[in-house]
């Protein structure tokens, strides 16, 4: 916790509540990646015969693919949803920064912040466009 400047108390401040959820964020994001890799490396090793780490044209890596494969259990979805959570924990905590920055009337750090997830989104939009087939 952080002194207020103006008052000199203990009192929380804006920066604090900031801090605290990204720290959130960043901390359940972590676990949720975990848990979902942790889920599928065990589902993956408990098939009989293993399953392949590689990508195959009879895997459809859609949101509706993954989520009908989380729920039979397939080891890839499982680990591709944790990727996907990966990728997407450092966009939610650069969209808290902007919030936080608006809150606080810090509008050159507002954007600058939303260059960076511009630049974030381009670069995922052109790795899309990219993978197709």
């Amino acid at each position: 916790m952080n002194l207020n400047p103006q008052t000199g108390s203990g009192e929380v401040v804006a920066d604090d509540i900031v801090y605290s959820a990204v720290y959130h964020i960043l901390v359940a994001g972590m676990m949720l990646a975990t848990a979902l890799f942790t889920i599928g490396v065990i589902l993956a090793l408990a098939r009989p015969g293993g399953t392949p780490f590689v990508l195959d044209s009879a895997h459809p890596y859609r949101l509706g693919g993954m989520l009908t494969g989380l729920l039979n259990a397939d080891p890839i979805s499982f680990m591709a949803v944790g990727t996907i959570v990966t990728i997407l924990t450092p966009i939610a905590r650069v969209v808290v920064s902007v919030v936080a920055f608006l809150r606080e009337r810090d509008y050159a750090f507002v954007w600058i912040t939303l260059f960076v997830l511009f630049t974030t989104f381009l670069s995922i939009g052109l790795g899309l466009l990219g993978f197709r087939t």
